[in-house]
């Protein structure tokens, strides 16, 4: 992706920095023209010049009586035409940016398979919440989970799903942001997921500055994380889950959260 959130951002103040700076300017010349003329509603159109600088411009200069505009006016008129090109020319590179995250992040994530992957993991969550707060088999009841405690499952652009201010581990430990939930193989090494500010996502092992690439990074049913760099899953129709040449379940580790628990909560279980 070659446009950033950033970029969009800074054309945005650009323009709007030059489409104020315009009318500043075209006000201060068509005042001074004014004076020159000895217009009697001076005050209206210097006022109206900045509001509608172009409607005001042309009805000034269809009243106006001497051919030649005053010598500062037109330095002025000319400085303004200059910065309103580029705000029209800044603006139209902000949308061309703005466009182009937007085709990125469609060409990567379909809508479907955000809203599908979304509707799965709030199901199995709400019903892991409901054999949290319901009662054993002895009839005993499970203590409700406290309200701080209790966070809700949202989805970035990317599909991701987290915690509100709350983050979990496979062995149900707490961390306030995402990126320092760790992922484990089975030979206790550590995962981490990174996203930079072009919404693009990739988990590296700790300490190894290699990106894996996010669409090969599974969870398998045990919880431990696997790396298809050899392509040797096989991914669902529905992109929830792959299975390798045994016929074991893996769910893409963007798609993984575990509870206080320590409880998986994916697309295969």
């Amino acid at each position: 992706m070659t446009a950033t959130v950033g970029t969009v951002v800074t054309l945005t103040v650009l323009c709007i920095v030059f489409a104020v700076l315009f009318r500043v300017i075209f006000m201060l010349a068509l005042n001074i023209d004014c004076r020159e003329q000895n217009f009697k509603s001076t005050t209206l159109f210097t006022v109206l010049a900045f509001f509608f600088p172009i409607i005001t411009g042309a009805i000034y200069a269809a009243l106006r009586k001497k051919e030649k505009l005053a010598k500062k006016s037109v330095t002025l008129f000319i400085i303004s035409a200059v910065i309103f090109a580029l705000c029209i020319c800044t603006g139209i590179c902000r949308t061309v940016a703005a466009n182009k995250i937007t085709t990125d992040i469609s060409d990567n994530y379909t809508d479907e398979e955000i809203d599908k992957s979304v509707d799965k993991i709030l199901e199995e969550y709400s019903k892991k919440q409901s054999e949290t707060t319901a009662g054993d088999s002895s009839g005993k009841e499970q203590p409700t989970v406290k309200p701080d405690e209790s966070k809700a499952v949202t989805a970035d652009v990317t599909g991701n799903l987290t915690y509100n201010l709350t983050y979990y581990d496979r062995d149900g430990k707490a961390y306030k942001s995402p990126i320092d939930v760790p992922f484990y193989d089975k030979d206790g090494n550590r995962y981490f997921c990174k996203q930079n500010n072009n919404l693009q996502t990739w988990y590296v092992k700790e300490g190894d500055s290699k990106k894996l690439e996010s669409l090969k990074c599974f969870i398998d049913k045990d919880g431990y994380f696997f790396y298809d760099e050899k392509g040797e899953l096989t991914l669902s129709a529905d992109k929830l889950t792959a299975k390798d040449k045994s016929g074991n379940a893996y769910s893409p580790a963007a798609l993984v959260l575990w509870t206080k628990d320590g409880t998986m909560i994916s697309s295969i279980n």
